[in-house]
């Protein structure tokens, strides 16, 4: 496996690839839980930090972040693995939308998609978080000089209330906001509506999401698995925008058995 000359990535395990892309504001740390029972099947997984996240660069910051430069870098990272092999990807929120792009553009490298709350039209998205970039800059800029107990009251908000994520899970997410450039949730503004093309997409697809996602609409999912030619979708009760990180045991389980299939 060759480097790639720009984002931060960790590679565990050996075997065939499985490559882990996390949402907006996130980081590679997104997959602290799946990737060891990943390992443990026989999967090699590969995790980024996208560009203007987590350990990667912020080239975007001192302009605005954009979209097209996310995936751009995306895609030049994902050719300088060397992969020699159909993979795996598996996207969550943001990461979904960039791996329904990819699927799209390059279908003949993947064996198969898994999306986890993922973005695919602008429509899912408050409008709000669309229609005022300035509201979110000062928004952004307000929580990183806020302490950090106000910072993991708001994370707070994306998570089902009861949910039995870990305070370590809760605390990773709070840092990695921090980490994030300070106009990354300006990325929002470009996303494309997928929906036209969905019905291009012919590989293996599982679509799983949280009944109580307050961050994107729960009611747009099974739009989308009814869309996609070969998906299966799985709403998750009592689940927020992260219901991997919530309730891990059942979701990375149900991954590990998509995962045979696709072998």
């Amino acid at each position: 496996m060759t480097q790639p000359e720009k984002l931060n990535f960790s590679v565990q395990g050996a075997g065939k690839a499985v490559l882990l892309v996390h949402g907006l504001a996130s980081s590679l740390h997104e997959w602290d839980l799946l990737s060891p029972v990943l390992c443990e099947a026989g999967w090699r997984t590969v995790a980024c930090d996208l560009l203007d996240h987590g350990d990667s660069p912020k080239e975007q910051e001192q302009e605005c972040c954009h979209l097209p430069a996310v995936y751009a870098s995306l895609v030049q990272w994902i050719e300088g693995l060397g992969l020699d092999a159909p993979f795996v990807l598996v996207g969550h929120s943001l990461g979904g939308y960039l791996g329904l792009q990819f699927a799209l553009q390059c279908p003949e490298r993947l064996r198969g998609l898994v999306l986890i709350d993922p973005v695919f039209s602008p429509e899912q998205i408050p409008g709000a978080l669309v229609r005022a970039p300035q509201m979110l800059d000062f928004g952004q800029r307000m929580l990183h000089a806020a302490p950090k107990r106000v910072m993991e009251s708001v994370m707070n908000l994306t998570f089902e209330p009861n949910s039995p994520m870990s305070a370590a899970s809760r605390r990773q997410k709070s840092h990695d906001l921090l980490r994030a450039a300070k106009q990354v949730t300006r990325l929002v503004r470009g996303v494309k509506d997928l929906t036209p093309r969905l019905g291009e997409i012919r590989l293996p697809v599982w679509v799983a999401w949280g009944t109580r996602d307050r961050l994107l609409s729960p009611k747009s999912f099974p739009k989308l698995v009814s869309s996609l030619p070969n998906a299966r979708g799985y709403p998750l009760e009592g689940c927020g925008h992260h219901p991997h990180l919530e309730k891990p045991a059942q979701v990375n389980g149900m991954i590990r058995e998509f995962l045979k299939d696709c072998r």
